[in-house]
């Protein structure tokens, strides 16, 4: 699984990150963004609420979403499928589409 970095300003209410701060690292979903000095990001997971201040300019905090492979794996059995199956229709077994 692939994972995306993700700005702060592009946090999503409800979505699941996978969140980095120096060497911790840990899964949490985004509640809430309280917009204040410092700026003040919640998440919670299973087993805890985690509170992230950041001042102006400095997020120490990296926000990663993940890249789902499914789709494109999925694309690309069929047209290899699709490709078998025409190979055999026309009895060439080079022919690709």
């Amino acid at each position: 699984m692939k994972f995306q970095q993700v700005d702060e300003n592009e946090l999503i209410h409800g979505k699941k990150y996978k969140i980095v701060h120096h060497f911790n690292e840990y899964t949490a979903t985004f509640e809430k963004c309280v917009l204040s000095n410092p700026v003040l990001y919640e998440f919670t997971s299973k087993e805890k609420v985690y509170f992230h201040y950041v001042f102006s300019g400095y997020n120490p905090y990296k926000y990663y979403v993940p890249i789902f492979q499914r789709d494109r794996i999925q694309n690309v059995m069929e047209r290899r499928t699709l490709n078998l199956i025409l190979q055999r229709i026309t009895g060439y077994p080079t022919f690709t589409w």
